[in-house]
């Protein structure tokens, strides 16, 4: 994590941001989050399924409701996509198990029995460090920026033709960043305190300790 995360992050990004994030085909991605305002956006939830960075431990509460209406905007985007294949089958049911189980998640703000919901589907089945390690860097890149936009239309031909051999792993991305969002908001996280948060601190100095004992 670079400071210029770290400034990122205490101005209100969420703490799973990194301007340029590696994912778990090994590639290096710039983040979906290119300003303030695409925290309301799904495309950073997205990029939790797809990334090996842990977030940080802390985050702006004043935040919340913005990092809340991205997990809403996952799930409008999985409705788009279902009505697109309501007519393939075999999509069909991964969609609309995806669909439930986000629905569940974002109605009780948890993680609590996303497995039942999903059991029996490639959602949150299997080594998580495995999603999206078959896509290359535009396959990712195409799915973030997707997920970021604000669309309502229906899917168009291209869309649909690039969708065809990412659509489960896009689905496992998409279900796994709200898993986790929602793991981390109800029991890994703190909020930053409102000391921190204060304008004055915030212009200082930051300064990294490396792994030699030296500062950055």
């Amino acid at each position: 994590m670079t400071k210029e995360d770290l400034r990122a992050i205490g101005g209100g990004y969420p703490p799973f941001y990194r301007h340029l994030f590696i994912t778990n085909s090994g590639s290096e991605v710039a983040h979906p989050i290119q300003s303030i305002r695409d925290i309301h956006r799904a495309g950073w939830i997205l990029a939790i399924g797809f990334s090996t960075h842990p977030p940080l431990a802390l985050y702006d509460p004043r935040q919340a409701t913005a990092y809340s209406e991205a997990c809403d905007r996952v799930l409008e985007t999985l409705q788009r996509l279902q009505k697109a294949y309501a007519w393939e089958a075999i999509r069909k049911t991964v969609l609309d198990a995806a669909v439930k189980v986000v629905m569940r998640m974002n109605g009780y703000r948890s993680r609590s029995g996303a497995d039942v919901v999903t059991r029996g589907t490639i959602l949150l089945d299997g080594d998580y460090r495995t999603i999206g390690r078959s896509l290359n860097v535009p396959q990712l890149v195409f799915a973030l920026k997707f997920f970021n936009e604000y669309r309502d239309d229906e899917l168009s031909a291209a869309d649909r033709e690039r969708f065809g051999p990412i659509l489960e792993e896009v689905l496992r991305a998409a279900v796994y960043g709200v898993f986790t969002w929602w793991q981390y908001v109800n029991n890994s996280s703190h909020e930053i305190p409102g000391w921190l948060l204060d304008e004055r601190v915030r212009i200082t100095p930051i300064w990294l300790e490396d792994g030699n004992g030296g500062d950055e």
